[in-house]
C-alpha cells in the first residue's frame, strides 16, 4: 500500500486530549482540577472523551478550524475514571477523524515511563498502526509526537527508536516541547508545545529555534534528511491554580487570551520562523486553558482564528524556499 506522504505538505495539526469524564467538569472525578475548570464551559456541555457523539462533534469543530490532523495524547492501556481505555478511545477518534477527512497521530505521553515501558508502548502502536491509512504519514512513516523526551534523554530515546527500526518499525518522530538540536539523534523535527519562556518573547524563542535548526542542518551530521522546525500557535495559558507547579520558575504560568490577541502574537512569531508544519496547542487541554474548542465563554472565535491561520500558513508556505 502506498500511503500519502505529508512531509512536504503544510500540515496544521492540533493536540487532542482523550482523558475527560463528566466528573472533570464538576470536580467529582478530579477534585484537584475543579478550580482550574470552573470558568470553562464547552459548548457541547460537560463530556466524556469516549462518547462517540462527543468525538463526532469535536471532529466537526476541527473541520471548521481547517485542521489537517490531530495529535492524540496517548498512554498505552491506561483507563480513564469510567473504565474506558486510551487504546479504545484512540481507535474511536481515528475512525471519526477519518470520516471527517482528518488524519491522526499520537502524542506519546512518556513522562513517568521507564525505557522498557516506552519501548513496549511504541512497539504496540507501530505494530498496529504503521500502515493504517487513517494515520498521518511523512517520508513513508507514521508520525509520532514524543512528549517528555527530556525525562529519559536523547541517548535512551535514540536506542529505543533504533531497536524498533531494526525490527521494521520506524516512525517520523516529532518532539513535543523539545528545542535542543542534540535530539536530532532520533527526531525528525523540533517543536515548542508552550512558548512560555520567562526570559524571551515568543518571537525570540521561535526565530532562535529556526536558527538553531538551520545551523544544525548546515553541519554534516550523517542524516539522510534535514532536521525540521514545527512552530506552535497557542491562544492562552493558565496553570496558576495547579499549586504543585508554582514551584517551577522555568516557564511563565499565565498568558492572557486578550480576545485572540495573544493567539495572533504566537502566529506572527510562527510565520516569522518559517516552520514546516504548524502545531496548535491545543484543541481541548481545558485544564491549562490552551483550548480552541468552542465554549460558552468564547463561542467559536478560536476555531475561526485557527481557520484564518491555516489559510495564511498554507498560502505562504508554498512561496518559501
Amino acid at each position: 500500500m502506498t500511503l500519502p506522504d505529508a512531509s512536504r505538505e503544510p500540515i496544521v495539526l492540533a493536540y487532542y486530549y482523550i482523558w475527560f469524564t463528566r466528573g472533570w467538569f464538576d470536580g467529582s472525578h478530579t477534585p484537584q482540577y475543579k478550580a482550574t475548570m470552573a470558568d470553562i464551559h464547552p459548548a457541547i456541555g460537560p463530556y466524556d472523551s469516549h462518547d462517540l457523539d462527543v468525538i463526532s462533534e469535536h471532529m466537526k469543530q476541527c473541520v471548521k478550524a481547517k485542521l489537517d490532523a490531530l495529535a492524540v495524547s496517548w498512554y498505552h492501556q491506561k483507563r480513564n475514571l469510567t473504565g474506558a481505555t486510551s487504546d479504545d478511545i484512540l481507535e474511536s477518534v481515528m475512525t471519526a477523524a477519518s470520516d471527517h477527512g482528518l488524519r491522526t497521530c499520537i502524542d506519546m505521553e512518556a513522562a513517568g515511563l521507564s525505557a522498557d515501558r516506552l519501548y513496549d508502548a511504541l512497539k504496540h502502536y507501530l505494530s498496529r498502526y504503521s500502515n493504517d491509512p487513517r494515520v498521518l504519514h511523512a517520508q513513508g512513516k507514521p508520525v509520532v509526537l514524543c512528549w517528555a523526551t527530556w525525562k529519559l534523554g536523547a541517548d535512551v530515546w535514540a536506542q529505543i527508536t533504533k531497536r524498533l527500526r531494526e525490527q521494521g518499525m520506524d516512525a517520523f518522530y516529532v518532539a513535543s516541547n523539545q528545542m535542543d538540536p542534540s535530539y536530532f539523534s532520533f527526531l525528525d523535527a523540533l517543536e515548542c508545545y508552550t512558548p512560555l519562556s520567562p526570559a524571551q518573547t515568543v518571537m525570540e524563542q521561535y526565530t532562535g529555534a529556526r536558527a538553531a535548526v538551520d545551523a544544525y542542518n548546515d553541519t554534516p551530521a550523517g542524516r539522510t534528511s534535514p532536521g525540521r522546525w514545527h512552530a506552535t500557535v497557542m491562544p492562552g495559558f493558565e496553570d496558576r491554580l495547579m499549586t504543585d507547579r508554582l514551584k517551577r520558575d522555568d516557564y511563565a504560568h499565565f498568558r492572557m487570551r486578550r480576545s485572540g490577541y495573544y493567539y495572533w502574537e504566537t502566529f506572527a512569531a510562527a510565520m516569522a520562523s518559517r516552520p514546516e508544519w504548524l502545531h496548535v496547542t491545543s484543541f481541548n487541554e481545558l485544564a491549562e486553558h490552551s483550548h480552541i474548542e468552542e465554549t460558552v465563554e468564547d463561542g467559536d472565535l478560536y476555531l475561526r482564528l485557527t481557520a484564518e491561520f491555516a489559510t495564511h500558513f498554507k498560502a505562504a508556505r508554498s512561496t518559501w524556499k
